[in-house]
């Protein structure tokens, strides 16, 4: 048939066998118990039963992507209990990957597995500044006194100073 213009009101349960295209406003309703405002807000509880085998969450060119909790709840990444690769940056041009914390720990690889913890790239003119406040810095092999030797290597120069003397 031809194309039909005009209003459509149904009032009643519709069943419709194919696909249904709208190209005009949506001003709202109810779906499966899902309250669809004229917003896009949904209310109630939404259930995703679709798959999704490799999301990409990115924005567009030139803007922040700003992931959040909203509130003081967690904000996990790869958490789930199987092995696996987590990347963060990349190395093009001058990426810079930075990670702040307020008074609360930054901590890296301080999980109770064994495992190695690299800080620092050998390659080129690379540099590595480990800083520290008034508490100074502690670098240890165990939860005790180091009793054996701190080996310190490089191929040029190394400078270490202190206020302090041992004893």
């Amino acid at each position: 048939g031809s194309a039909q213009t005009g209003n459509m009101n149904i009032t009643g349960a519709g069943i419709f066998g194919g696909t249904l295209a709208v190209t005009g406003a949506v001003t709202g309703g109810t779906y499966n118990g899902q309250t669809i405002s004229s917003t896009a807000n949904f209310t109630g509880t939404v259930a995703v039963t679709t798959s999704i085998t490799t999301p990409i969450l990115q924005s567009a060119a030139g803007v922040a992507l700003l992931v959040d909790s909203g509130t003081t709840g967690a904000l996990n990444i790869g958490t789930s209990a199987n092995a696996k690769t987590i990347t963060i940056g990349n190395a093009t041009g001058a990426t810079s990957v930075v990670i702040n914390a307020g008074t609360g720990a930054v901590s890296i690889g301080s999980n109770a597995t064994d495992h190695s913890t690299t800080v620092g790239s050998t390659t080129g003119t690379s540099s590595t500044t480990i800083q520290g406040g008034s508490a100074g810095i502690s670098l240890s092999a165990t939860t005790t006194a180091v009793t054996g030797n701190l080996t310190v290597a490089a191929s040029k120069y190394i400078s270490l100073t202190g206020g302090n003397t041992a004893s």
